[in-house]
């Protein structure tokens, strides 16, 4: 399934579809090349919470997911697990598409370091992570 360069869109969509929890939400992928990946995730019922805002569980899991498929566009890497991530909220997202922008700030031979920011579908900034994740090649 994985290539022994980068991973390419494909593949990228079979990582998300084989995830028994990430299957569930509807990422589209908007650019993935090394070092940077744009997900876009419109606003759905299952992904709201009480006062019509997106869920925070919601954002962190596709942030997250961003940072591991940025991870992902090492060379030659072949799998990657979430070591740390941390997050901080600055709005509430009310409307989409929901736009996740994954960078990778540093990479070493086994750790991967990735931001991510969250815009909402007015192109503000909502919430920002910083993580790093464990990459096996």
């Amino acid at each position: 399934m994985f290539n022994n360069i980068m991973i390419d869109r494909e593949t990228a969509y079979a990582i998300l579809k084989s995830d028994g929890f990430l299957k569930n939400i509807d990422i589209r992928i908007s650019e993935l090349r090394e070092g940077y990946v744009e997900l876009e995730v419109p606003l759905s019922d299952s992904l709201m919470r009480i006062g019509g805002i997106m869920n925070g569980a919601a954002i962190m899991t596709v942030s997250d997911t961003a940072g591991a498929l940025c991870a992902f566009t090492g060379e030659n890497v072949v799998n990657e697990v979430t070591i740390s991530i941390s997050f901080n909220f600055s709005r509430p997202v009310k409307s989409g598409p929901v736009i996740f922008k994954a960078k990778m700030t540093k990479k070493g031979k086994n750790i991967a370091y990735c931001r991510v920011e969250t815009f909402d579908g007015e192109g503000e900034l909502c919430a920002e992570a910083i993580g790093t994740w464990y990459i096996t090649r």
